[in-house]
């Protein structure tokens, strides 16, 4: 849940996020990314390794709109979303993220693949209805609402109005898109 909130993209985004391509941990500078391989290799782990960062890639082959990502898009070598380091008490979702990918992972027994996510009782990786259905689940045992994820970016798109362009590029659609699809507050209100 916290992924989707905190980069309310595609459920596509989530199921077929994969470990060293659309799932990267580094540094993303001015001048491109550089894996914490590439620090170690470079020798600059020591001095470099409290500003790395866990970030969602896409590349025009990785997400639905990736024929029309825009020119300023394909420059920075695609679709760039920082996951923020949020805070759950004294835990963090870097926290959670690192205890994932080195121990709850592989629980179900050993992966032979580099999706991030899997499904909960296989080591298999997850497709659009296990992602779809574990969400629902989720927000159901927790508000009793059986919320889908798609509904999650329409939460997003209507909290967040004065925001149309950024938030469009975050969520991957047009700003028309944005107003027409997924600002729901024009519904609300009639």
């Amino acid at each position: 849940i916290a992924f989707c909130s905190v980069v309310p993209s595609r459920s596509r985004t989530f199921h077929d996020l994969r470990i060293g391509e659309t799932f990267k941990e580094g540094i993303l500078t001015d001048r491109g990314f550089m894996s914490v391989q590439d620090l170690k290799n470079k020798g600059l782990w020591e001095q470099r390794q409290g500003d790395v960062k866990f970030y969602i890639h896409h590349l025009v082959e990785d997400f639905k709109t990736g024929k029309s990502m825009t020119p300023a898009l394909l420059e920075s070598e695609g679709w760039w979303a920082e996951i923020p380091n949020i805070h759950f008490g004294s835990l963090s979702l870097y926290d959670y993220i690192r205890r994932w990918l080195d121990w709850g992972r592989g629980i179900q027994g050993e992966i032979d693949h580099n999706f991030f996510f899997r499904r909960c009782f296989s080591s298999n990786p997850m497709d659009a209805g296990d992602w779809n259905n574990r969400i629902k689940t989720m927000m159901q045992r927790w508000t009793d609402v059986p919320v889908p994820p798609k509904n999650l970016r329409k939460m997003f798109a209507s909290t967040y109005p004065e925001f149309v362009r950024s938030a469009s590029i975050l969520l991957q659609h047009s700003e028309n898109i944005h107003r027409t699809d997924y600002d729901m507050r024009a519904t609300d209100e009639l």
